[in-house]
């Protein structure tokens, strides 16, 4: 489902507006840089993306897609519960190469992963004796757009109208980082909610067993 309008039309309805409509190269710069920062600051449902992995090679490894930005959910093929995430990458990085090193493997599932900051890799723990596959939930990084027909991913055309415009006529007089700061601001304000898919059709709280679901969330924080 697009937008209403796509890159060219949004580019040149905000130069427009802008009073500088020759400025169209700087402004696709700009609206590129401007949907890339909005999609690493805030955990847009639009972004939400399925994909399969396996523990291809390594066991306790898994890869993670190219697009990636940030986790969601980690769940093995099976299993009823996704497993939990260790956020302190140095502890589960020393369980994982205390196991490793030592050849110490599990006959049961993995409970618990971890992502490596700086490499697209995922890790499992405890490490398992067999092979597994599993699904990702991620919000992924939407590649830049390249064409004047392509709609971005944001779907508020007025919002991204708005950025633009408010880039333009500030062009000459504050920094690209001011400018993006501000515009997202303005966005995550106003837009942020309507976002969310979530909670529009009558829906209610359900009462889970605790004794099946106890205490796990999708996203550990």
């Amino acid at each position: 489902m697009p937008g209403i309008f796509n890159r060219g039309e949004i580019v040149a309805h905000a130069l427009q507006l802008g009073g500088n409509p020759s400025l169209t190269t700087r402004a696709n710069e700009f609206l590129n840089l401007f949907l890339d920062h909005l999609a690493r600051t805030f955990d847009w449902d639009a972004l939400v993306t399925e994909t399969s992995f396996s523990n291809a090679g390594t066991i306790h490894t898994f890869a993670l897609p190219s697009d990636y930005g940030r986790v969601l959910a980690v769940h093995i093929d099976a299993e009823q519960k996704p497993l939990i995430q260790i956020e302190d990458w140095p502890e589960a990085w020393r369980l994982i190469r205390y196991d490793n090193g030592n050849n110490v493997t599990s006959s049961s599932k993995p409970t618990h992963f971890a992502i490596e900051p700086a490499t697209p890799l995922g890790y499992v723990w405890p490490i398992p004796k067999n092979a597994y596959t599993g699904k990702l939930l991620y919000y992924k990084i939407p590649a830049e757009l390249t064409s004047d027909a392509q709609f971005p991913w944001f779907l508020h055309s007025l919002a991204l109208v708005n950025a633009v415009t408010t880039w333009a006529e500030a062009y000459e007089r504050e920094t690209l980082q001011v400018i993006i700061d501000r515009a997202t601001d303005e966005v995550l304000t106003r837009y942020g909610n309507t976002q969310s898919d979530r909670g529009r059709a009558g829906s209610q709280n359900v009462q889970l067993d605790q004794n099946i679901y106890g205490g796990w969330r999708y996203r550990e924080t």
